[in-house]
């Protein structure tokens, strides 16, 4: 049924994917050699300079991975209560809109990391079209080893409710668990940030029938892993940079394993217990000029693919392969707080599916 034994062993010995947007204002390279300052300072400048720490704190590839899973989930439902086998297509559009607060610890090698975010969606009319609304909330402490070396654990909550506008019903989500994440740099040049979440929650669909209310309710548990190869060049390393940018290639995978629980609906049918496996490999390239200076923007542009390693929903869409495109540009506010608005991209290379976000980033560090 599954590539994901052997994705999760990708995951340990390459690496995965996304964006080290979040943070340009803290994006610039450091000297690997320079003795790292103390607290939140040392945890920036190392992992900041880095890319990493705006992996870490970056949702854009568990979302994408959650909200391709919820549509295919739809597509399925659609499919065996008598429509087409396949075909299905999706363009949807989302809001996205994350709080966080970073919190030095005494011992300043410590820190507690809360981030809040909002999710509002919708979606062009086709089969199995809805709009979405989604809130997330995590906590985690982490704790730096050392100037090349992070760990954190912490717990993680969700909630979700999804129009269904093409039968008039709803789904609705919740979950809880736990998230674990490592941050290392092994050179100068190239670090990873890697993380797994495990999840137990339950899904409950409701549509109206006419003559009554057709209701699912299954237990769900989802296993995920992320890992993201991150480089970090100035213009100081490549030529063709202009003064000023940072270029950053990445190299990312993601991979996530559903289980969703046997039940029986409010009308008496059976449903069997399904495992599905979605596994995503994504390649891109950014460019961005980080600012460190209050009130002075920098911008960021990237670029790359995405491929489905593995999709076993994946058929009635038929889009294994995307172009990836996000612009944006953040701000310091002052030195403790940032700021970034950007527009992020995915599009099938066979038409059958577009992925848009509008991300704003409000983050303070205390």
């Amino acid at each position: 049924m599954s590539n994901f034994n052997m994705s999760a062993g990708v995951l340990a010995a390459a690496a995965a994917a996304a964006a080290a947007l979040l943070v340009p204002g803290l994006a610039g390279a450091q000297s690997w050699d320079e003795k790292p300052a103390q607290g939140v300072a040392a945890l920036q400048r190392s992992f900041g300079g880095a890319g990493l720490l705006a992996e870490w704190s970056n949702n854009e590839t568990f979302g994408v991975v959650q909200s391709r899973g919820n549509l295919q989930y739809a597509h399925e439902t659609s499919a065996s209560s008598g429509g087409m086998g396949n075909g299905y297509r999706d363009d949807v559009s989302s809001l996205v809109v994350p709080l966080s607060g970073l919190w030095e610890l005494p011992d300043r090698k410590s820190f507690i990391w809360v981030n809040a975010g909002k999710t509002f969606g919708d979606a062009e009319p086709n089969p199995t079209y809805s709009r979405p609304d989604l809130g997330t909330l995590t906590v985690e402490y982490l704790h730096m080893v050392d100037e090349n070396t992070v760990w954190g654990i912490g717990v993680m909550l969700d909630r979700g409710t999804t129009e269904l506008l093409h039968n008039g019903g709803t789904t609705e989500s919740w979950a809880s668990g736990l998230r674990a994440d490592l941050l290392h740099r092994f050179s100068p040049h190239w670090g990873i940030a890697a993380r797994a979440v495990i999840l137990d929650g339950k899904t409950r669909t409701t549509v109206p029938l006419g003559f009554a209310d057709l209701r699912i309710e299954q237990d769900r548990r989802r296993y995920y892993l992320q890992a993201d190869l991150v480089g970090n060049f100035t213009d100081a390393d490549a030529d063709f940079l202009p003064r000023g940018w940072v270029m950053n290639p990445i190299i990312g995978i993601a991979a996530q394993r559903t289980k969703r629980g046997a039940t029986t609906t409010s009308l008496g049918e059976s449903v069997a217990a399904e495992t599905d496996d979605y596994n995503l490999l994504s390649t891109t390239v950014r460019f961005s000029k980080p600012t460190y200076q209050p009130r002075k923007w920098g911008p960021s542009i990237e670029l790359g693919f995405e491929h489905e390693l593995d999709n076993d929903l994946g058929h009635y869409a038929d889009e294994p392969t995307y172009a990836y495109g996000k612009i944006g540009a953040g701000i310091l506010l002052d030195p403790k707080t940032y700021f970034n608005i950007s527009y992020a991209r995915s599009q099938g290379l066979n038409g059958h599916r577009r992925n848009e976000a509008v991300t704003l980033v409000l983050s303070r560090n205390f």
